[in-house]
């Protein structure tokens, strides 16, 4: 009889009772990877929403916030400002230097790595000077929005070149701390800490801990829009925009625009499949 680990639904029909029992085991298989899957995002979520309430309670600040932040008051200078920014922490001048008397490390946090909150310190950043990849734009950007840093040393930074400065840098934005302490209307920890302190404390979700896991839901029940045979309304990029589109603004009443979803969207599939092609032991 074929081996039931090995086999393949189409080699396996020539043997009803071997079909029958891949059929029958191959779902539970899944269910145990997918289970597995879904509790260790939750305990690194977890951390990652500690440490975050850690530092607003200590004076960080995230750089993923501060680039949001610049996005927001000038797109069209978003990329120079961010190379300028990375400049100002790899060594261009010693005074925001990570590993500098100012600065002597920072801290990333990587959703998807175990453990997800490590420090970022001067060999850290003399290897993403070394490395090819990070001379993408994007693949820097990443980075960059993964750091986090002492709010009063951004602040500096800030004043020095100096860009428009916002509110919740010069004031911790102590309504995150509030909000996720109390939550008395059962909301959801991530949801809570979505407020950013912005401009006009404009209230917005968080991609990352609220989008991203629903886009993993997607891909885990209806498989990859860009595999073959896919469904109608499933097959390109565009569906899964249309999905997280609906799926935010039924969620969270926040209606986006398809370039705002298309970003986020177009961001989040690399990283998507290659959790999931890690999970199935790809």
């Amino acid at each position: 009889m074929a081996d039931i680990k090995a086999g393949d639904p189409e080699t396996l029909k020539s043997d009803s009772r071997a079909y029958q029992e891949w059929q029958d085991k191959a779902p539970a298989s899944t269910d145990l990877a997918f289970s597995a899957l879904v509790n260790a995002r939750a305990a690194r979520e977890a951390q990652i929403l500690e440490f975050e309430k850690e530092q607003s309670r200590h004076g960080g600040v995230s750089l993923g916030v501060a680039v949001e932040w610049l996005e927001e008051c000038n797109k069209e200078l978003l990329t120079k400002r961010v190379n300028q920014l990375w400049k100002a922490l790899s060594g261009e001048t010693s005074t925001f230097r990570i590993g500098g008397d100012l600065l002597p490390s920072a801290t990333i946090v990587q959703k998807d790595s175990s453990p997800p909150i490590e420090t970022f310190d001067a060999a850290d950043v003399a290897a993403v000077l070394k490395s090819p990849m990070y001379r993408d734009p994007q693949v820097l950007r990443a980075l960059i929005e993964r750091l986090w840093v002492p709010r009063d040393v951004l602040l500096k930074l800030f004043q020095e070149k100096p860009w428009p400065i916002a509110p919740w840098l010069e004031q911790p934005p102590v309504r995150v701390l509030q909000e996720v302490t109390s939550n008395s209307a059962g909301e959801s920890p991530n949801k809570a800490a979505s407020w950013r302190g912005k401009r006009g404390a404009k209230q917005k979700i968080e991609w990352r801990h609220e989008v991203y896991p629903f886009m993993l839901q997607m891909l885990q029940e209806r498989g990859d829009f860009d595999e073959p045979d896919q469904e109608e309304g499933w097959r390109a990029q565009a569906d899964m925009e249309r999905a997280v589109k609906a799926y935010v603004l039924d969620t969270f009443d926040k209606d986006f625009s398809e370039s705002t979803v298309r970003d986020w969207v177009a961001k989040f599939m690399p990283e998507l499949r290659a959790e999931l092609a890690s999970a199935q032991g790809r």
